[in-house]
């Protein structure tokens, strides 16, 4: 069969912090496929209960082989993942900035990061092997809901360095804002409104987010592309262009190939049921 693909959208508190949950699963008699993943604007935490899984940084050209549990760091441009024949994952999207509570970490020191999760959840052996248990794909995410979800409750219960509070306060603002303002988004006055430099709020966003406001800015506006084309073939891109804040096609097709590596056209013909995965051109074996 091919692979499941399902999201799941937490319910609140949690969707504050959570963009979803997700999980992937093949067959052992399907083809190993590698892919793309591209840059969501927040940390992911991702756990593997079939083979190792291969991560490659095609920017630093470095391999690495995940079997547990691990969290990848904000980035501005793809990771290639090698998805064997029964691969069998489950996740959660961060949505930007909101992974600090839960890994107790600034997030800048991840970016661009795989880290094992062991580093940041001591427990972490312990919340796969229940996972792992779940009966199916549904079970498995409302146990990962509610396991973030405590973990969400025992974070905003603990005691927190004075000033913490109003940063995580701020920076949930202030990408609000980046969110709401859409395309035409203007730094200058983000950091007006919130009474910040310029500077100040750079230097915020590279601690408490992991990218800075203008990066995060284009990772949501490249975003807001993949939403917009999910569902139209063929789209426009010089329409789809216009309604997400880019000067022109041209300014659209370099920014989309900063973030995916392929051309916007390429992509349409090698996404998958993740809108943020293509399979790789020559990568299904």
């Amino acid at each position: 069969m091919p692979m499941e693909f399902r999201l799941h959208l937490p319910a609140p508190p949690l969707s504050r912090c959570v963009e979803h949950l997700w999980v992937a699963r093949s067959s052992a008699a399907d083809p190993t496929v590698e892919g793309d993943q591209f840059p969501a604007g927040g940390v992911s935490v991702l756990f593997n209960f079939g083979p190792p899984q291969a991560l490659i940084d095609v920017e630093r050209g470095s391999l690495t082989w995940f079997d547990g549990a691990w969290v990848a760091g904000e980035r501005e441009c793809p990771l290639r993942l090698g998805a064997p024949a029964g691969a069998d994952l489950v996740g959660a999207q961060f949505r930007p900035g909101a992974a600090g509570a839960f890994l107790d970490v600034p997030l800048g020191e991840l970016t661009g990061r795989i880290v094992d999760l062991a580093a940041f959840w001591p427990d972490a052996a312990a919340v796969r092997e229940r996972l792992a248990l779940a009966h199916d794909s549904g079970a498995r995410l409302a146990l990962l809901e509610r396991e973030l979800g405590a973990r969400l409750l025992r974070a905003a219960s603990a005691v927190r360095v004075p000033g913490h509070a109003r940063l995580d306060g701020l920076v949930e603002h202030a990408v609000d804002a980046l969110r709401r303002r859409g395309p035409g988004a203007s730094i200058r006055d983000l950091a007006e409104d919130l009474g910040l430099s310029g500077r100040h709020l750079g230097r915020v966003f590279a601690e408490r987010v992991g990218l800075g406001p203008k990066a995060l800015h284009r990772v949501l506006r490249f975003q807001r592309v993949i939403g917009a084309v999910e569902s139209v073939a063929p789209p426009s891109w010089a329409a789809v262009a216009a309604a997400c804040g880019y000067f022109d096609q041209a300014h659209l097709i370099r920014d989309f190939r900063r973030f995916t590596g392929i051309t916007p056209t390429t992509y349409l013909a090698r996404r998958s049921a993740d809108p943020n995965f293509a399979v790789a051109g020559d990568a299904v074996r």
